[in-house]
């Protein structure tokens, strides 16, 4: 009876210290900033997200939910599902395809021009997990973009 409750011991003890809990994704910034389509109505861009992975495993990325604003104008929503692999301690790329309504853009365009540089802020939440376990995290940047129109 004692190796049973040993062998349980054990057992629990290897399973409690083998699940680490996932650490928050660290942003270090965007590139690769393009627009694919352009017309009347409304415009698809695409920006690669660069993140910092600080966990000592890989996770997978499956989906983002993030809002985009432009001096605290919302510009656009983007809802995406994934299949993404991030190394452990290390960088990876979220690829993001970002539907705006040119409308949108033409109401608070003036103001951003009128300035020497907009804040350009994302927030939302990101899906993170590692087999089973999935969960949210939240996203929040904020950078601010030079402008030199004239």
């Amino acid at each position: 009876m004692n190796k049973i409750k040993n062998i349980i011991l054990i057992c629990f003890l290897v399973f409690l210290f083998s699940c680490n809990t996932i650490k928050a994704p660290t942003y270090i910034g965007f590139e690769n900033l393009k627009i694919e389509t352009l017309n009347f109505n409304n415009s698809n861009l695409t920006v690669d997200v660069k993140y910092y992975n600080p966990n000592n495993f890989t996770l997978d990325v499956h989906k983002s939910d993030l809002n985009f604003y432009i001096n605290d104008n919302l510009l656009a929503h983007s809802t995406q599902e994934f299949e993404i692999k991030i190394p452990k301690k290390g960088n990876f790329t979220i690829p993001l395809q970002i539907k705006l309504d040119n409308k949108t853009i033409l109401k608070n365009s003036l103001n951003a021009l009128l300035k020497k540089e907009v804040e350009i802020k994302a927030t939302g939440s990101i899906n993170l997990g590692k087999g089973s376990l999935h969960t949210n995290f939240p996203v929040y940047f904020i950078t601010k973009q030079p402008l030199s129109i004239f």
